[in-house]
């Protein structure tokens, strides 16, 4: 007859392992591959001429860009980065800001933004801030990423319950 264990003991057993699961869900290394997944997206977004304009938000399109931009991107197309067109809205001249949008880590964290300077002086901090300010914001997650991410997370818990490290340790 198998062994019985109080319900008390089980439900603690069930909380360690939820605990030690959230550990791995937390670890650097993960926090890291869902940070680099994450600024992926943000870069692919907007190059795509998309955002999200405030968090949990539906996507939209960026907001068109001005006809005195235009000329001036037209004038220096030989510039202008290959995922890009004069007239396209998608926070692309040269690339520089959304290439230089990392992923880092601080304590349990993620910190997802520009880095870094620009070949021609400044930040791209600074740029992302301007950009943002002209009413293109493009670093906020949307109601899918969101959503995904709950997904990823839930999948983890879920297959914690599946690969029987719960269940086996209550029995």
């Amino acid at each position: 007859m198998p062994r019985q264990i109080p319900p008390s003991q089980q439900l603690n057993e069930i909380i360690r392992a939820i605990y030690d699961e959230l550990d791995e869900l937390t670890s650097r290394e993960t926090l890291t591959d869902i940070g680099d997944w994450i600024a992926e997206r943000l870069r692919m977004r907007a190059r795509s001429g998309k955002t999200a304009t405030y968090a949990g938000s539906n996507l939209t399109k960026l907001k068109p860009l001005s006809s005195s931009y235009i000329k001036f991107r037209t004038r220096n197309r030989s510039k202008l980065h290959k995922s890009t067109s004069p007239k396209k809205s998608n926070l692309t001249f040269s690339g520089q800001l959304l290439d230089s949008i990392k992923a880092r880590i601080r304590g349990e964290s993620v910190i997802i933004g520009p880095t870094g300077r620009r070949f021609g002086g400044g930040t791209n901090e600074r740029i992302a801030i301007y950009v943002q300010d002209q009413g293109r914001p493009f670093l906020y997650l949307g109601r899918r990423d969101i959503s995904e991410l709950v997904k990823i997370y839930d999948e983890s818990l879920q297959d914690l319950i599946d690969r029987n490290k719960i269940l086996s340790k209550t029995r």
